[in-house]
């Protein structure tokens, strides 16, 4: 059973935080929230900022790479660097059986992560299990709809999905999916 967190008064935090540097909110963060504060890094710059932060007011918090199993060799190395470099409480989550989940306080439970797509396909042909009629459209992703497209042939299985993000810059679409909180949506 995880605790729940503590009562904040939004906008009172809000208006203490807001005149303060950054480093001075994580150090108010860090102080708050304890060893509930927890930094999820992407190794993009803003993150990398983040971490220094972390680094220099010396906490020990965990911060948490997700590795997709489709970073690029630099994003990983990168993370190496930054392990090394700063002695940060960096973790690694990735398709493991069991992990820690912040989004939900909880666990992340995956039983299939080490199956590959044949063994997927395999256990469904031998269980004639019902197969969602958009792989067979072109979509061997499906997240939200307004979220994935088709993969073209040649394309990694995945670049469907978030493709107007990467083609927002060029367009009107939206850059956002809405599905995540920080993004002003939220499950």
């Amino acid at each position: 059973m995880t605790s729940q967190p503590p009562h904040v008064d939004l906008a009172l935090v809000h208006a203490k935080l807001e005149p303060l540097p950054a480093e001075e909110r994580i150090a108010w963060g860090a102080e708050a929230f304890g060893d509930g504060l927890v930094l999820l890094a992407s190794m993009q710059n803003t993150s990398l900022v983040l971490m220094h932060m972390f680094h220099r007011l010396g906490l020990r918090n965990e911060v948490l790479f997700i590795d997709t199993g489709y970073h690029f060799v630099e994003t990983l190395q990168l993370r190496d660097e930054i392990m090394r470099r700063f002695g940060l409480n960096l973790v690694t989550l990735s398709i493991a059986i069991l992990g820690p989940d912040p989004r939900t306080r909880g666990y992340a439970f995956s039983p299939l992560f080490d199956w590959t797509a044949e063994s997927v396909e395999a256990y469904v042909r031998r269980h004639a299990l019902p197969v969602h009629p958009l792989y067979a459209r072109g979509y061997p992703s499906i997240g939200c709809a307004p979220c994935t497209t088709p993969v073209q042939p040649g394309e990694d299985p995945r670049a469907g999905r978030w493709r107007h993000l990467r083609q927002a810059e060029v367009s009107e679409e939206p850059k956002y999916c809405g599905v995540n909180f920080s993004d002003g949506g939220g499950i």
